[in-house]
């Protein structure tokens, strides 16, 4: 039982013939899409539809988590739970063959129609055991993207996960690899609130998923357990980040993340998260700490099986690998760093898609260029070269500049830190041969055409970029990257202000930084600056292009997110509200100092109030909010009068009530009777009457209204009686009313 969709097979020998899992219409709405467009139409469907679903089965990004594997095209994948197919068409782009085995036909329709005229993908629909039971081929990789932890549904019994590991290592080829995708039950962002992954509940999983079955995730402790308890693997942990459905970036234990690097923590576009800490400085603690592999928020894990005699790989090996995709099609890279075999290492760049390999061949020119520019200053430029699949630099150890000035920072050293931004500023305002910028077309094309004011200068060759985090310190600044190098004059005043706006910008450790008037020092004026941001802003325009990037769609497709902090401050807000403060005085003004705070949950209080000796004067706020206030008692003990006379800032309705207008309710009671110490109160401040405030403003606002209204048309009116006035002496009106008596007496 077979179906061709393209050059797709489809195999349903083992389909039960219903799906047994499904997000409902939706998926109906993915076939319409997979079936009607182009794959470089996908980014403009997600960001016109705004909707997680889209986002989530059609984003370009999703493939960045196996995208960077040196697959090629001698290796056969099989790919277990295909879905929607993410992944599989990067696969297939790169492998020899792809073989996908999906439960659910109506996906699997969804992936071969996406990628219909690939012609080395097979689809088997049907449950995994029953397939793999009958599977005779032996695979390069197998790839478990977001699917291990479903493994007790798929294998069932005591040990569903070591199992899962048992069966799909017996199809490896020697030397062949298990790839799985999967979150970490501690991620940081579960800690800081966003709800668990697969059932949506907050803390579930670090809570040991006490109220969920067929499913769960591990540590990494526990993730190893399994693997050791399935066979013997050499296991290489890589951590994509933000996490594995997205990720930008993947490090390794050989390569893990520098301070203020994990900065893109708001990433929940399914659900609402609450926010109980900055991730980004938790993350930096973690990072002080050698705790970063624990907390990730996502495990890559590559699985290679270990013979007696093979204990190690001999291969060159990617430790980090960083992905600059949410930008047009020909300037989209990929950033790895690379361990050789003999332990060194190099940067490669290389172009995402085939249309920016000039871009990135480009690189080398513009080293060579900036190399001789920069000859014999203080800035150094990283050697590159052209290599087989797009650029290699060299790996220089060392800190950024950046990092420098961070530390600085930390240590309180301002005066240091301001001098060293200083140095290098001057460095690069004063490198190179100068001559007067003028405006061309390729300028316009990149930044826009600008209202720069005279006598800027400019460089035959300007690497835009000479941001701190680009620049290492050693034996003077190295520049490690300069992809955004341009052969046209562009103001050396644009290249300060960048330096200055980037690092005053991206981080809140760094806001004393705007004291010092940066700017000013590089002798960037205000209206400059404002002009500079124009600039930078058309050149974010020409990198994207008319691609939207995930980030811009946040607001959009995310439901939210919810500060802990913020709501636990509006919840003293409210309980404060919710009180009744009393302001004792003998003469004078009321202080803060002396008064007393009484709880009024719901609004209501009843109370004996002490009063102590020589107070001449109370004053009574309830609650803290516009509203009605039901006197049902406010009287001093043993006095048989009900009523006690006070003065307001409400509006007194009658006897029992008083409406207020102010988040200051207030009722002072100036004459406290001779032998009086106790006062009685018996109050209902009406919560639901906020309305009620703006009300009476517009109220009190309702006769100034009515008195503008009559002046409005009294001004009318006057205006009318002169027109009429005016046209009655006018010879043409006299005319015509003799013509009118005229024709009158004619009739």
């Amino acid at each position: 039982m077979q179906e061709i969709i393209g050059n797709i097979t489809l195999d349903y020998t083992y389909y039960s013939g219903e799906d047994l899992y499904s997000d409902g219409a939706v998926e109906d709405e993915l076939l319409k899409i997979a079936m009607d467009c182009k794959e470089n139409l996908y980014n403009g469907v997600i960001a016109r539809e705004k909707s997680w679903p889209m986002l989530y089965h059609f984003s370009h990004i999703r493939q960045n988590i196996v995208e960077w594997l040196p697959i090629s095209r001698t290796d056969q994948v099989l790919e277990i739970g295909s879905g929607c197919g993410a992944v599989t068409g990067i696969l297939a782009s790169k492998a020899g063959s792809v073989r996908c085995i999906e439960l659910s036909k109506k996906r699997s329709y969804i992936n071969a129609y996406r990628n219909r005229k690939q012609d080395n993908i097979r689809i088997d629909v049907g449950n995994f055991q029953d397939i793999e039971q009958n599977m005779t081929e032996t695979f390069d990789y197998i790839t478990l993207i977001g699917v291990f932890e479903y493994s007790q549904g798929y294998i069932g019994g005591q040990d569903p996960y070591g199992n899962m590991l048992k069966k799909i290592s017996a199809h490896l080829k020697p030397g062949g690899k298990i790839v799985i995708a999967i979150e970490n039950r501690l991620g940081l962002k579960y800690w800081a609130g966003c709800r668990e992954d697969h059932v949506g509940e907050c803390f579930e999983g670090l809570e040991g998923y006490h109220h969920t079955s067929g499913v769960r995730t591990f540590s990494k402790g526990e993730l190893e357990a399994v693997i050791r308890s399935a066979g013997n693997f050499r296991t290489e942990f890589y951590y994509p980040y933000p996490d594995y459905k997205f990720p930008m970036a993947l490090y390794s234990d050989a390569y893990l993340p520098s301070a203020g690097e994990l900065n893109i923590n708001m990433c929940n576009y399914d659900r609402e998260r609450l926010q109980v800490f900055d991730e980004t400085k938790v993350f930096d603690t973690l990072l002080e700490s050698g705790l970063f592999p624990q907390f990730s928020n996502s495990f890559l894990a590559v699985l290679t099986p270990l013979s007696d005699s093979e204990k190690k790989s001999g291969d060159e090996k990617i430790i980090f690998t960083k992905y600059s995709n949410e930008r047009a099609i020909p300037l989209a890279i990929r950033t790895d760093i690379v361990e050789k075999p003999q332990g060194e290492r190099c940067v490669r760049k290389a172009a995402w898609r085939e249309e920016g390999r000039s871009h990135i061949k480009n690189l080398a020119r513009c080293g060579a260029l900036l190399t001789e520019q920069y000859g014999g200053t203080d800035i150094k430029i990283n050697k590159c070269k052209v290599c087989e699949n797009g650029v290699e630099l060299e790996y220089i150890k060392g800190r950024s500049l950046e990092e420098q000035m961070d530390d600085l920072l930390r240590e309180r050293k301002y005066r240091e830190a301001r001098e060293l931004m200083l140095d290098y500023l001057d460095t690069v305002k004063d490198t190179g041969v100068q001559t007067d910028f003028h405006m061309t077309e390729e300028f316009c094309r990149v930044f826009g055409s600008p209202a720069l004011p005279r006598g800027l200068k400019s460089l035959a060759v300007t690497d835009i970029d000479m941001v701190l985090s680009n620049v290492l310190v050693q034996d003077g600044w190295t520049l490690i990257d300069y992809e955004w190098t341009f052969e046209f004059p562009i103001p050396i005043s644009f290249v300060l202000f960048r330096i200055i706006h980037y690092y005053e910008a991206s981080s809140g450790l760094r806001s004393c930084v705007k004291d010092w008037n940066l700017y000013e020092e590089a002798g960037i004026s205000k209206e400059e600056a404002d002009i500079y941001l124009e600039m930078e802003r058309h050149f974010q325009e020409y990198i994207q292009g008319s691609h939207v990037p995930m980030r811009e769609m946040y607001e959009d497709i995310s439901p939210g997110v919810l500060n802990v902090y913020r709501m636990a401050q509006e919840e003293h807000k409210r309980k404060d509200a919710l009180r009744l403060q009393v302001f004792y005085a003998s003469e004078g003004e009321f202080e803060e100092e002396k008064s007393s705070y009484y709880p009024m949950p719901e609004g209501r209080i009843s109370l004996s109030i002490s009063i102590p000796e020589q107070i001449g004067k109370v004053r009574l706020d309830p609650c803290s909010y516009a509203g009605v206030l039901t006197i049902n008692r406010l009287a001093f003990a043993g006095d048989s009068e009900e009523k006690v006379d006070f003065v307001t800032n409400g509006f007194v309705m009658d006897e029992k009530r008083i409406v207020f207008d102010t988040m200051d309710p207030q009722i002072l009671i100036l004459d406290i009777p001779e032998g009086a110490h106790v006062l009685e109160v018996d109050f209902a401040m009406d919560t639901a009457s906020r309305e009620i405030g703006t009300f009476l403003k517009e109220l009190e606002q309702l006769p100034r209204r009515q008195e503008e209204e009559l002046a409005r048309l009294r001004a009318q009116l006057e205006q009318k009686d002169r027109l009429i006035h005016e046209m009655e002496n006018t010879k043409a009106w006299k005319a015509y009313q003799k013509l009118k008596k005229m024709t009158g007496k004619g009739r």
